[in-house]
Order: structure tokens, then sequence, then C-alpha cells
């Protein structure tokens, strides 16, 4: 499947025509053009672009749900408020305390490349970068910089992105301080309509442009602008890449870039999203202020909605590529949009889920056999394009196995159809919807505020109902059971249509490997009666997963860390286990436990069985079950637990529900005692004895209850007083410089990482001040590399530091950029290290990143995984748990100094690693590849 290819953009209908369909909305003045909504029919197509959402949509009240007609529109959650100002600008808000004291806020633009002139390709996406580079109230780069200092981060917290037909800007943003939520609007209001377009930052930002579509060359794009016009012929899609054309990156006239702006970038195209922790009225009042100060041109531009032309026939497109290092295959088949927002259309949606559901355990199945036909496969379904929907059957073969790979998940898909699926398949796929639905809503108020931003996206782009999830889980109370099997049956046949489908195959481009020819895909397309298309036969069991109980333990010590809400416990067979009980996420329990040894334990004959010890144990089942018999039991439950393998340490990783608290126990139990493969005595070993082992449970369970289930099925392990250690297996890096260059590579680019590495003195630095000095550095040769040369797209300064098996450092330095400019650019990263060495930072840029850290903290804080990860960092190294939240007092210790002396410690340039990729072409005459 090509990547991206099922990301949804915007609202329309494509139409039975051999041409392109084009429907146009310009400005306020103008309604969009929509067909009259009928009595409900469940594949009836109905909309036409451009699809806005109504506001006079009826309150949903879950009472309701269990009797509203098919045909009836979906209510709209009382809580969220959408309107629209008088200058045709959406809006959407909604107050959610989770995450407290954050909010997400959207500017949504209905433009992207499709909207480009011919000599504007790529200037969407410019636009997207220029809005970064200065506006009217934040000149420069003044607006990462002042979002920085609020403790946003760059990328994580403040990004954008532009495809085909929409532009999305993007803030997470702390909501403590007015300051920042008055900024973040104004930086939002800025980007709808104050970019500044100043003339030198265009061209510096032409060569970060220009490194992003470098970035992106290689197999993926030479292939994709192949198939691209194969899968979009007969529309400007199969033209239209965002990225652009390299020739208008470099020349295009500053006209062109404000031209698009000053186009597109208008209220009618636009919605503005805000939901977080907040007060609503606030917020309301100034979007109407801010973003009523829009204005429409005098006249708009139509806004074109195109569709990708039908065709009767199969098209195929086989392509290979020599850089290419996996085959693939896959079958789109493009169907006309339909409408959404009505309550027959959600029934309709959770049919064919559960078909999809149905469907890819099957696919899984195959890969899991002995030989399999392929090395994985899936199917989805979506919204492909605003005209379009599309089922995607894909699978990721074996070279020279195409046509097996193919025949194989048509196949699957053609039992379906001949034969359906089973009603135990269906029950089952049934009840586990129903828990994972059940589970959601028990969490409902600790729903993240990003998980309804982007819902409201799509209700702007794609019109997707917002009624609640109160009222969602009434319709699936009152659908999922009267769901029959001839309903999700019929799905195969609707989508396994001969009109408008796409084969994709790629491969490598290398001797030996054999392609299929057109006529013997389209062949494999059509399944005969070969003798494994028989029906179906499911796996059945109701046997429990212990027959009998194993015989408790005893909890033979306790300790409480009462500041923190810890309970320590040391058991009869030797093991000990950490409890954290939270209120954080409702339904949510993780485990994890460690013992140390791992694979440095292993002989060196015995490594590789070590190594892959727990994917084949985990892969074959335990106890009375396999592995598909296991997943059959599960279905319905939540309930998880697989083994882990490392170098230094073997362990266990699990979560459930409260509910099925004790269904993960009994899994850990089977996991450890009694594993069907027979795997060698290595993975024996190391599970053998728990005595050494720490058991942690982070979540939302009571103390009291844990302690019978913990006796039952953790201290009845088996423990023999085994204490000891991983081993040193003497694995250092190398010493002195070390400059390597590689050649290999068709495209014009290179990558670059300069690593250095050492001991580490934990006594002597600050904890943290390495990471804060790795920040400062990556800021200040993202604003030189990429703001002042436009050197490179991006660059990474990543640092980390181990205590075992030798406390030791590492920081690596990673850039991209034209193979010509390596040297220079280079030589300017050695001399941002040179200047952080000798010279404390300056205030504000320690100050912006201690900040960072502190914000990402106060989330972490509320999250359970964080501190099963803290906790199971402080009990491997035998410190106070008291450490975890002593945090602010180590943020205090970050200082410019500190910084500085990270700095000194961590580069020597006598000792490093460089290592570059060239393409081939660049390779000196006789000069060896690098090995």
């Amino acid at each position: 499947m090509a990547p991206g290819l099922l990301v949804s953009a915007g609202r329309a209908t494509a139409q039975q025509a051999p041409t392109p369909v084009v429907a146009t909305f310009a400005g306020q003045q103008a309604a969009p053009v929509v067909a009259p909504a009928p009595a409900f029919e469940p594949d009836q197509d109905l909309a036409w672009p451009p699809f806005y959402p109504p506001l006079d949509v009826e309150a949903s009240d879950p009472a309701r749900a269990a009797t509203a007609p098919l045909d009836a529109p979906m209510p709209r959650d009382p809580r969220i408020r959408v309107g629209r100002l008088d200058n045709g600008l959406y809006y959407w808000i909604r107050e959610n305390r989770y995450p407290a004291q954050r909010a997400e806020l959207r500017l949504v633009v209905r433009a992207g490349s499709m909207q480009e002139d011919d000599d504007q390709l790529g200037l969407a996406h410019f636009v997207e970068h220029m809005a970064f580079n200065g506006t009217e109230h934040f000149p420069k780069l003044q607006l990462v910089e002042a979002l920085e200092s609020f403790g946003m981060r760059f990328g994580a917290d403040v990004n954008a992105s532009t495809s085909f037909d929409e532009t999305l800007y993007f803030l997470r943003i702390p909501t403590d301080r007015q300051e920042i939520v008055d900024t973040a609007l104004q930086i939002l209001e800025d980007w709808a309509h104050n970019v500044t377009f100043d003339d030198e930052e265009i061209d510096k930002e032409r060569g970060v442009v220009i490194e992003e579509w470098r970035l992106g060359l290689g197999a993926g794009s030479r292939l994709r602008d192949k198939q691209f016009p194969i899968l979009f012929a007969g529309s400007r899609y199969a033209e239209r890449s965002p990225i652009g054309k390299l020739e208008v990156l470099q020349s295009f006239p500053h006209e062109a870039l404000r031209r698009f702006y000053r186009d597109w970038y208008r209220p009618d195209l636009m919605a503005v999203i805000a939901v977080g922790d907040f007060d609503a009225d606030a917020i309301e009042a100034q979007i109407a202020e801010r973003f009523g100060r829009l204005a429409m041109p005098e006249a708009p531009r139509p806004r074109e909605y195109v569709a990708v032309p039908d065709h009767e026939d199969t098209r195929v497109s086989i392509e290979t590529d020599p850089e290419a290092t996996t085959s693939a295959v896959t079958v789109y088949r493009k169907m006309p949009l339909r409408r959404q927002a009505y309550h027959g259309a959600y029934r309709r949606k959770m049919i064919e889920n559960l078909f999809l559901a149905m469907l890819n355990r099957r696919l899984t199945e195959q890969a899991q056999q002995p030989n399999p036909p392929y090395l994985g496969a899936g199917a989805d379904q979506g919204i492909f394009l605003p005209t379009t929907e599309v089922f995607v059957l894909g699978a990721a073969v074996p070279d020279g196995g195409v046509v097996r790979g193919l025949q194989a998940a048509v196949g699957e898909l053609e039992r379906v159809a001949r034969f359906g699926f089973t009603e135990t398949e269906l029950e089952r796929q049934k009840a586990q919807f129903m828990t994972r639905f059940a589970q959601i809503y028990e969490q409902r108020t600790e729903q993240d505020s990003g998980s309804f931003a982007e819902e409201f996206t799509r209700a702007f782009l794609e019109g997707e109902s917002t009624p609640g999830i109160e009222y969602e889980w009434a319709l699936y109370q009152r659908f999922m059971p009267g769901i029959t099997l001839a309903e999700v049956n019929a799905v195969a046949r609707r989508w396994m249509g001969r009109d408008n489908r796409v084969v994709l195959v790629s491969a490598p481009d290398k001797p030996g490997i054999e392609l299929p020819s057109e006529s013997e895909l389209l062949a494999a397309l059509e399944p005969d009666d070969d003798a494994w298309i028989r029906p179906y036969v499911d796996t059945v069991t109701d046997a429990p997963l212990l027959a009998v109980p194993p015989e408790p333990g005893e909890i033979v010590q306790e300790k409480r860390v009462e500041e923190l809400g810890i309970v320590e416990w040391r058991l009869s067979n030797g093991a000990r286990v950490v409890l954290k009980p939270t209120d954080f996420r409702h339904g949510e329990i993780l485990m994890r436990a460690f013992s140390p040894g791992g694979t440095s334990l292993a002989s060196d004959e015995d490594y590789v069985a070590a190594a892959s010890a727990v994917q084949v144990v985990s892969a074959s089942g335990f106890g009375g079950f396999s592995a598909r018999e296991i997943t059959n039991t599960l279905a319905d439950k939540v309930a998880r637990v697989r083994p882990v393998m490392g170098p230094l340490e073997e362990g266990l990783v699990g979560n459930a529900s409260p509910d099925d608290l004790e269904t993960m126990l009994q899994l850990l139990y089977l996991t450890v005692t009694e594993p069907r493969a027979d795997h060698g005595v290595f993975y024996l070993d190391r599970f053998g004895d728990v005595s050494d082992f720490t058991f942690v449970f982070v979540g939302s369970f009571d103390v009291e209850r844990m302690r019978p289930l913990v006796e039952r099925y953790i201290a009845s392990l088996p423990g023999h007083g085994r204490q000891e250690s991983w081993r040193d297996e003497g694995v250092v890096p190398p010493r002195g410089v070390i400059r390597k260059a590689v050649y290999k590579g068709l495209e014009p680019k290179s990558l670059t990482t300069i690593v250095f590495s050492g001991e580490h003195d934990f006594d002597t630095l600050p904890r943290g001040a390495m990471g804060a000095m790795a920040e400062v550095l990556q800021t200040r040769l993202r604003e030189v590399l990429r703001e002042d040369l436009g050197g490179t797209y991006g660059v990474q300064v990543n640092a980390s530091t181990v205590r075992e098996p030798r406390p030791q450092y590492s920081l690596s330095i990673t850039f991209g950029a034209d193979p010509e400019r390596v040297d220079a650019l280079t030589e300017v990263v050695f001399e941002q290290i040179h200047r952080l060495q000798q010279q404390d930072p300056q205030q504000a840029e320690v100050a912006a990143v201690v900040e960072q850290f502190r914000r990402q903290y106060e989330l972490s804080l509320k999250e359970n995984g964080y501190w099963l990860g803290q906790l199971v960092a402080v009990y491997r190294r035998g410190e106070d748990p008291h450490e975890i939240v002593n945090y602010e007092e180590r943020l205090a210790q970050i200082t410019p100094a500190a910084v500085r002396a990270a700095a000194q410690a961590a580069f020597d340039f006598a000792d490093y690693v460089q290592v570059t990729l060239y393409p081939e072409s660049m390779r000196p005459q006789g000069a060896a590849a690098a090995r």
C-alpha cells in the first residue's frame, strides 16, 4: 500500500462520467450545492462537494438513540459549539479537562496542492513553511521562539501539514497563563491572513523546502511517481504531489506564492478548532473578534473539487526499483463517496468494521502458517479523496512471490464472498467491539483533547458526525445485536467489483526476481475453485485458561511508600511486587516484570536461539492453547501478556482492564510455566526461576483486591533463590577519530551522522544536563543550518546515558543535505559545538528547554505509562522511588553553566565517529564501498 494514500481529504462525491467531474463553490455568497436527502439507502451516493456541516443539528440525547430513524441526521453533542461567522469561517469549540491545563488549537484550510496553478507546483506547501517565518505580529522566527519559551516543542506541539486538498496548522498549548492562550490565538489569526512573505525570508526558505524534497527522494518516491498516474489517471491528482516540482521551487517568482495565499487563505474555506481546559465563552469571543476581521476577496476564485474518472477495466502498474527492499502488491477499488452523519450510515460503518476486522484476522492467520504466501497482509476502507472512498487489500510478499501472495489475499476475500464468515466469528468480533467500546465509554472523561480536535477536523473536511460518546455507546447497544451475518457477508461482493480497480506491484530491480505479467495478475484476481477455497473452519474452545488454578504462595513482607502511594511486597518465592494504584485512566492496568540476565548469559552457539526465543514461544501458544486459540479466547477481554528478552534482562509486559485483571495474571502464569514451543533450554532457564524478578503494576486497581491474585498467580511461580546478574560482553565504542564515506544510492542526497561517546560520571553533572545541552544545540543548529543557511530540512541531536553494563553516554548529530554541502555544513556543526563549549548559553535558551521539560513532566505525572517506566527504572537501579517526584529540584540544577559543562564533557574532538552516505555517482574512481 502506498504510504499515506488513505489519509482523509475533504468531502465530495464522484460522479459516473468519463471525464473529471468538477463542482465549484466561490465565496460565502454562493450556497453549497447539496443533493436532496431522500429516505436512507445504505449505499446511495448523495453528497456534492463541498460538504459544509449544518449548524441547526439537534442536540444529542442518548435516550433517543434507541428509536431514531435510519434516515435521520445524527445529532451533535451539546458540549460542542459549532458556529459560522458572517465571513463564512466555521469554528468548533469544546471544553475538555484532559489533559488538565492544556488545549489543542487547529486552523484548517480547505486548500492544498490541488489548488495550485501550473506555476505554483509545491507552493501550497511552501506557504505553510512561510507561516512560521514571519507574520504581522511575529517577525521572522519570533513565532517559534515565543512558543518554545512557553514550553512548547517545535514539531511535537507546533506543526503543520499540507496534502492534496487541505492544509492543517496545529498548536498544543498550556492554558494556565492567559498570555499563552492570547499569543496562540494571535498566531492562528496571523496564519489565516497576516503572513508577511518577506522577500529575503522566501529565498532563504527555498533551501529548506528543497532539502525536504531531497529528503523524500528514493525508491518510494520513484515508485510513487510511476504509480500515481495509474491510480489517479485522468485527474490532476496524478500531477499535484504536495512537495511540488524542483524547478518551480528553485525559481518561482515571489508573487506566485503570495497569489496562492490571497486566493485560497480566505474565511469561507477555513475552520478554527479549539478543545481544552479553558472557558468556552472566552474562547468563542476571541475567535469571533479575531477571525471576524478576515475579509473575503471581492471576486473569490471557485474552489474546484475534481473526481478521479471512473473506468470499467482493471488497471495494472508493475514497477521495480534498484533500491526497493521489499516486494508488495496492493489492490485498490475506488468507490463513490457515501454520505455520513446519518444513523443508517453509522450502522453501515459498524457492519463494515466488523467485516474488516474478521477479514484481517483471517489474513493474519495465513501469515502465521508454515511457508506462508505472504509476509503480512491487510485490508482497509475509508475516504480516499474528497470525491472517493476506497477499499484496499495489500500484501508484502517474498521476492518473486507476487502472484502467490495476491492469490492468497484475494482468495481469502473470495472465500468470504462464497461461504461467508461463521456465526462464531461474528459473535466473537461483536463481543470484542462491544468490550472495547465499553472501555472507551468508561474512560470518556479522560478522552484526550487531541482526539476531539482530530474528530472536529474530520467533521469540517468530511462531514463526520459528532454525537458524543454517550450517544455512540447507545447506538452500539442498539445496533450491534441486530447486525446479521448476511449483512456482513454482503460487504465482500460489494467491495470486490471489477470496475475502478487498480493493482500496484512494486519490487526490487535485481537479478533472480521473477515478476508477473499483467495477464497473470488479472488471473490471480479471479480465483477459481482451488482446493483451499473451502469453507473456513473456526477454532472454538470454551476451555478455561487454567484448568486447575495453582496453589497460592504468600506475601511474606510488606513495605509502603505512603507519599507516593506505592506498596512493595516480597513473596514467598523471592519475587518482588511493586504496586502503584492510580486514578489517571479508568479501566487501564499496566504491568512490567524484569530480571537481570538476558541474552548476555547465552553462549555464542545459543545466541540466535536465545534472541528469538520469546518470538517463537509467543507464536506457539501456552498451556493447552495455540496462539490462534488464545487470540480467539481473549477476543472479548482486555488482557494481554507477552515475554520480552533484551541484552541485559528478560521479563514480561502486560495490560488489562480491571474486569480482566485475573485473566492477565492467568496469562502471566501460563507464559512462565507452560510455553508450548521447545526452543532449547535457554527460555526455560531465564523464566524458570522468578526469585530475582520484580513485577511492577500501575493503574486502576485496588491493592487489597490484588493481594489474593498476586499470591495465587505470582507467588506460586517457581522460585529457587537464584540471584544473578547480566554479563558484560565487552562491547565498547571505537576510540579515536573515525570518518567513513559510504557511496550508495541513486539520488543526489546525503545523510551524515556524527557520534560522540564515552564514559559518563553520573556524580559530576546534574541529571538532565546532558539532555538539556542536546536540546540547546539542536535549536542552534536548526536556526543556523536550516533557517540561516537553508542547508537542511532538519537536524536531530540525541543524547542518551546508560549505567549498565558500564556508565557511559552517547550523543549523535544527524542531518541530511545536498552532498556538495556536507563538508561546509559539518564545519558549521563543529563551530556551534565549540561555541557551546567556550561560552555559557544565554539564560533564555536554557530557560526555554527547562520549561519544555517541566511542561512534559506535568503531563507525564498523569500517565500510567510514565509511572510504570519510572518505577521500573528506580527499582532496577536500586534507587529511592522519591527520585521520581524530585524532578523540579533536578530542573533547578540545569543552569547555563551546567549546560556548558555538559558540552565540555560530551564533545572530545579527538574521539568521535562520523559517517556520511553519498550517492553512488560521487564515488571516487577505484574507491571501495565502506563496509
